[in-house]
Order: structure tokens, then sequence, then C-alpha cells
């Protein structure tokens, strides 16, 4: 497989990066499997670095753990998962289970963008209720400002 780009070749940042990690997994561990997706996302003041400790204790965890460490994702409400860190950066968490991937992003300095992505493989899930699960969660932990478009 090739990475084809005309014109001006792209930043790659650590979107880029996290693609690529995501293409390489599935192809690895899932291939041929079907998917079902799970996005959700919120945004917060403040920087990445102030939001990471937030998460890293609303997901159960004593910190930024490093790539191959096996960790159990804990949140309060959205079911546990279980699996090995395969993407530790300054902007992604992500874990491998057995049955997806998963991605825990903090992006930004001045204003952060948080998101959780789910890749789920291999049997159905309700992904209808997952979604809400975990947007529930995001937004309990980081709550849309009054008078905001998405606050109704």
């Amino acid at each position: 497989m090739a990475f084809l780009n005309s014109g001006a070749p792209p930043p790659f940042d650590a979107g880029w990066r996290l693609f690529f990690t995501n293409l390489r997994s599935y192809l690895e561990h899932f291939a041929g499997q079907r998917v079902q997706n799970v996005v959700t996302m919120g945004y917060t003041a403040g920087s990445a670095s102030e939001v990471w400790p937030v998460l890293h204790r609303a997901l159960g965890l004593g910190g930024h753990p490093a790539v191959g460490t096996e960790v159990t994702l804990a949140p309060d409400g959205p079911a546990p998962i279980a699996g090995v860190v395969d993407v530790a950066n300054e902007e992604f968490l992500g874990v491998r289970s057995a049955g997806g991937l998963h991605r825990i992003g903090a992006e930004g300095a001045d204003g952060c963008g948080v998101s959780a992505y789910h890749y789920f493989y291999g049997e159905p899930v309700d992904a209808r209720a997952l979604t809400a699960d975990w947007q529930e969660w995001l937004t309990r932990l980081f709550p849309v400002p009054a008078g905001s478009p998405e606050h109704r």
C-alpha cells in the first residue's frame, strides 16, 4: 500500500500518524472484519495538558500509559475496555482490545477538542447506544457552555 498525495506535501501531524496507525492495526489484527464506529466529541476551555489529567482520572488511569502497557479503561457509564496501549502521545491515547480500536483525544492549546473514537470489529454492537453512552460521559466531564448552539 502506498500513500500518494499530489501537490504540496501535507503536514504529517498527529492526525495523519493516528490514521496510519489505525490502518496498520486494522490490517494486522482485524483485516476483513466489518466495523461499527462510535464517534463522540466535545470542546472545553484550557489546553490539552490541562485536560489529560481529567481524562486519565475519568478512565481510571494514573497517568498516560506507555505503548505496550495492558490497561483497562473504566469510565463511569460506558462498559470497561481491556486491552493494550498502542498509541500514546500528547494528543491521543489508543487501546487495542480483542474487539476493536479505542482512541481518546485531547487536542489544542487555547481551547481543547476532546474525543472518544471507537472502531468495533467482528461481532455486532449497538453503536447508537454506545455513542450515546460515550457522548454522555464526555459531556459530563466537559459540559457544553450554556448559550452555545450545542446546548439545547
